[in-house]
């Protein structure tokens, strides 16, 4: 199979804000994969916003990022030049 990711990398690279969601009551999986994008915006110089519906258990409160992520029903209000990005879905 091959796979051509050109186009969403490009993506990436040129939206200045990254918005990023799991799925519902989200498990290991979800949150790890959330984070890790969470942390490559940051270190790219990107805005990212980490949002979950659901409170995500203290179990991996040890994770980077952890405590930037926001419990909420609804998406926050999506900036021009922006990205979704839905993890683990």
């Amino acid at each position: 199979m091959n796979h051509n990711y050109d186009n969403i990398i490009a993506n990436l690279r040129v939206a200045d804000t990254w918005y990023i969601f799991g799925h519902e009551n989200p498990d290991g999986d979800s949150i790890g994969t959330t984070l890790a994008f969470y942390s490559l915006a940051r270190r790219i110089g990107k805005k990212a916003v980490l949002v979950s519906k659901n409170a995500p258990s203290d179990t991996y409160s040890f994770l980077p990022h952890f405590s930037d992520i926001i419990v909420s029903a609804t998406c926050p209000v999506i900036e021009e030049n922006s990205i979704l990005l839905i993890c683990d879905t």
